[in-house]
């Protein structure tokens, strides 16, 4: 029997509160004890935490028993603490049906990575509190981590797919676009959520992630819980953000004339431009006592990077006295995709995969030199700010300075007023060098965050004129190249 779509992302749990009190007899399920569990959203130190949680602000907790495999997964109010059980509820309490998936994509198999030590060392269920305060402890970390463990242990699964960075387009990843909503009542007939867990004895490590399975693909976690005893392990387990092709209309915030010259991946291999963050916390193994009540609380840290992308964009007339011949034009606006968006966490460790990527489109935005908003002009003659803002797991670098497809891509649209639009697109290389944004945990191809804010400065000023892409003059580092001549376009 399958479980329900509800077992999704976000924080997996650290453990910073555990009270016991005596239970009375339980003649029913004397071989279980009593759970509560507790979000504390003060980690959000920075004021970084959004309000919205996903599907009726609620969070999957998944707890796992180390020795003598049993696993209990239910679906809990991330304010009030009350929920539903989601697998292995005792048998007089209803069970959560789930008879849709709620995915619309089929991603890669996971990791072998799994619970972390404090040290970040441990490789199987067995680390400790999963949520440091600075992730790695490496010299600009600013983020709040999540303890993850050094990737000794990480593998790829089953068969995950491997591209070299750039998604997978072998057809496994391609989602259907038609993600299912859960029902708003779990259970027909089972109006009641308890606030009070009924697990079986044992050393228990626990997760926790915010619920949303119109954003997530849970289905590594459904087919976990639904064969537990099989031999997959927790370690191999990741939750996805969902990916659609770029004319979907499940794709908000698409861009009307968008054609993609950054043949990777395929063209079902686009995020939301508005990404919800994963909220993730673990907690370390902890005992659970038989005839014992305890409470768990889980502080949650965000798992995303919002990133400011920046460069310099100027206008070039033709020259000449005769103000009516310089061919002045106006922009009427600047669309970019970029590449190279990691989509895949894994649920035991909370690393970062970034060797299957995708992409994302957004709106920029024009500035003056102090970043105040500002409207081009046919008279404007003065060097624009173009800005873009992006929420995602973080970006991956070209492994190629010089290549102008797969992962670390920008690519623009420039709009012109009354004439032709302009695309440009440029390798971002030596620009994500710069920003640092995450680090590779062992040299594998699993990263956790340096910092929950980057900042991704294009040296190279854009130079147009009416019609194309001119030389920079400001001996930049980054090359904007003229898209589309001799490109390959990817199937839209």
């Amino acid at each position: 029997m399958k479980y329900s779509t509800y077992i999704v992302i976000a924080l997996l749990a650290l453990l910073t509160a555990c009270t016991k009190a005596e239970l009375c007899d339980d003649t029913e399920h004397p071989h279980r004890a009593g759970v509560q569990f507790a979000f504390d959203w003060a980690n959000d130190s920075k004021g970084i935490m959004t309000d919205g949680l996903g599907d009726n602000d609620s969070v999957i907790v998944l707890s796992k028993r180390i020795i003598g495999t049993w696993v209990m997964a239910c679906r809990v109010g991330a304010k009030d603490g009350n929920g539903y059980y989601l697998v292995n509820g005792p048998s007089s309490v209803p069970v959560a049906n789930n008879d849709s998936a709620g995915a619309d994509d089929t991603g890669s198999e996971g990791t072998d990575t799994d619970a972390t030590g404090t040290d970040g060392t441990d490789t199987d269920d067995t680390g400790t509190d999963g949520t440091d305060t600075d992730g790695s402890g490496a010299d600009d970390t600013d983020t709040e981590g999540t303890g993850a463990d050094d990737g000794s242990d990480t593998g790829s699964g089953d068969g995950a797919d491997t591209d070299d960075g750039s998604g997978s387009d072998d057809g496994d990843d391609t989602p259907t676009d038609s993600p299912a909503a859960p029902d708003a009542n779990p259970v027909p007939g089972y109006d009641t959520p308890t606030d009070l867990f009924k697990i079986q004895a044992g050393m228990f490590k626990m997760i926790a992630i915010n619920c949303d399975t119109t954003e997530f693909d849970y289905s590594q976690l459904l087919n976990y819980v639904d064969n537990v005893e099989s031999g997959t392990t927790l370690g191999d387990i990741c939750v996805e953000y969902k990916r659609y092709s770029s004319k979907s209309d499940k794709l908000r915030g698409a861009i009307a004339g968008w054609t993609d010259y950054n043949i990777y991946g395929g063209d079902a291999n686009y995020l939301q431009p508005d990404m919800i963050p994963v909220y993730y916390d673990t907690i370390a193994p902890v005992t659970i006592s038989r005839g014992v009540q305890q409470q768990f609380q889980f502080k949650p840290v965000i798992l995303t990077q919002n990133i400011d992308i920046r460069f310099h964009l100027r206008k070039k007339y033709n020259d000449g006295d005769d103000e009516n011949n310089k061919n002045r034009f106006q922009i009427e606006g600047v669309y970019g995709g970029i590449s190279g968006i990691p989509y895949r966490v894994n649920l035991s460790s909370g690393l970062i995969d970034t060797e299957n990527t995708a992409k994302m489109m957004f709106t920029c935005d024009l500035q003056d030199e102090n970043g105040n908003a500002l409207t081009d002009s046919e008279d404007n003659e003065q060097p624009m700010v173009c800005h873009g803002n992006i929420d995602v797991l973080t970006l991956v670098n070209s492994p190629d300075p010089g290549r102008l497809r797969g992962p670390g891509i920008l690519q623009l649209m420039i709009r012109i007023k009354n004439k032709k639009t302009i695309r440009v697109k440029v390798n971002l290389h030596n620009a994500l060098e710069r920003a640092r944004l995450y680090e590779a945990v062992d040299d594998s191809n699993w990263a956790r965050l340096r910092k929950r804010k980057g900042q991704l400065e294009i040296d190279a000023d854009l130079v147009i004129d009416e019609d194309t892409v001119l030389p920079s003059e400001d001996g930049g580092m980054e090359v904007w190249i003229q898209a589309g001549k001799d490109d390959i376009v990817v199937d839209t």
